[in-house]
């Protein structure tokens, strides 16, 4: 099918393939549904996500996402409140 579609564009008709791609798709949920502001899910508290699970790209944004959730949880075990970071 890739074939026939690329073969479609203008001055590509008899173009020539090595490997074909494969569709890339990324798995997440609604994170603003089911996750609270400190990242745990609301029906099951303690329970974090970050990353791409939750919808941001790029590995920057899933480190800090990922920090941002480890830091929620070890407030969340000390007892302390939750402190949402500046914008």
């Amino acid at each position: 099918e890739q074939k026939r579609v690329i073969r479609m564009i203008p001055g590509l008709e008899n173009a020539e393939f090595f490997r074909f791609g494969a569709i890339h798709r990324n798995t997440y949920i609604n994170a603003p549904d089911v996750l609270s502001c400190d990242l745990d899910l609301k029906n099951n508290r303690g329970i974090y996500f970050a990353g791409q699970i939750i919808g941001v790209e790029g590995y920057v944004e899933s480190v800090s996402m990922g920090l941002l959730a480890a830091l929620s949880a070890v407030k969340k075990i000390k007892g302390e409140k939750y402190l949402i970071p500046p914008v």
